[in-house]
């Protein structure tokens, strides 16, 4: 199990506490981010290498990675989640 020592207290968005889930992820800026998981669902590019990596505050006080790739569970919540909530992109052209 891949453990984030020394994660922040606060989203690196919104600066709201963390809470018991956050995403370590890229954002739409190109940036990385440790993301509540609201922020994520808004401007994160999703789970897997080169994207994010999903982590849950476990009871000895420590985030432990429980999703990085697309077939976690996790993942498909965060991703319906994120899909209900950024409108589709129009196409001009």
């Amino acid at each position: 199990m891949t453990t984030y020592f020394n994660a922040p207290t606060v989203c690196n968005i919104c600066k709201l506490p963390l809470g018991k889930e956050m995403v370590d992820g890229r954002t739409h800026w190109r940036v990385w981010a440790c993301m509540c998981t609201r922020c994520y669902v808004i401007n994160g590019v999703g789970l897997g290498v080169g994207k994010g990596q999903h982590y849950r505050l476990f009871p000895d006080g420590l985030y432990h990675r429980t999703a990085s790739t697309k077939q976690d569970a996790v993942h498909q919540r965060l991703l319906a989640l994120h899909a209900s909530h950024v409108p589709s992109q129009t196409r001009f052209g």
